[in-house]
């Protein structure tokens, strides 16, 4: 028994399908022989013998065992743990790691994990932790992983701005756990996700505010807005004033330059 780790060994046959699941914590997959193939939304990896697949937490995703079939270590990582020990950004996305910094300590926490002798624990604990330290220190630079799905995002919220956002779906579309997406949407644009959609919806709301004659009932349900009063509250403690007051200043400057 580990503190904070909870080691599960599996040996599947070839070509067996695994169906979308998801983990509660965040979990290593040290790949002892064969391999197997994992899809969450765009990412997808393929893991042979000697390497390592992180895997977020709340991240649905499918796999598919190789035609060698697959024998590996799952191990569930209590989140408190990975916090304590700075690994959060290991498990930022569903990634593969390899290479001969990696390969050698996968090896090691297999043999420790065979092991049987009284410090077979302790060695598989440190074996696991020389593990997590060299994904860690892996990781492409961060202007690496300042990555497209950002951008994709926002996108999508630009475009769909009525309708109320869904950080599971945006999550699963991006490939990256809830926490992550809204941590790194914050990082990047400054505001919660939920913060962007509302100025967005003010801004389409005054633009048809300035162009057309809509009653304030129908441009509130037209920007996604739940009734007239949610509309009009948002909008004075954004703009200082009321939606009709807003227009008709609008109004009065427009006719005043013609």
């Amino acid at each position: 028994m580990l503190p904070g780790f909870k080691v599960l060994h599996f040996q599947l046959p070839a070509d067996w399908r695994i169906p979308r699941h998801r983990h509660d914590v965040p979990a290593l997959v040290v790949q002892a022989r064969g391999g197997y193939r994992a899809e969450a939304g765009r990412d997808e990896v393929e893991s042979a013998i000697g390497e390592l697949v992180t895997v977020p937490p709340d991240i649905t995703h499918s796999e598919r065992i190789s035609p060698r079939g697959s024998e590996a270590l799952i191990v569930g990582i209590d989140p408190r743990r990975t916090e304590d020990l700075g690994a959060v950004s290991v498990f930022e996305r569903l990634r593969r790691f390899r290479g001969p910094r990696i390969q050698p300590l996968v090896a090691k926490v297999l043999r420790e994990y065979r092991s049987t002798d009284v410090a077979s624990a302790i060695g598989l604990e440190s074996a696991l932790l020389e593990l997590l330290v060299a994904a860690e220190r892996h990781r492409p630079p961060a202007a690496d992983r300042r990555t497209k799905w950002l951008a994709e995002v926002r996108e999508i919220l630009e475009e769909d701005f009525e309708s109320r956002p869904d950080l599971s779906r945006l999550a699963r579309r991006a490939g990256v756990s809830r926490a992550h997406l809204a941590r790194s949407f914050r990082r990047a644009f400054g505001c919660s996700i939920g913060e962007y959609v509302r100025r967005r919806r003010l801004r389409q709301a005054t633009e048809l505010l300035r162009s057309s004659d809509l009653p304030l009932a129908e441009v509130a349900l037209a920007c996604g807005f739940y009734d007239q009063s949610h509309f009009c509250r948002l909008f004075r403690e954004s703009m200082g004033t009321t939606p009709a007051v807003w227009r008709d200043d609008v109004g009065r400057r427009g006719r005043a330059t013609h």
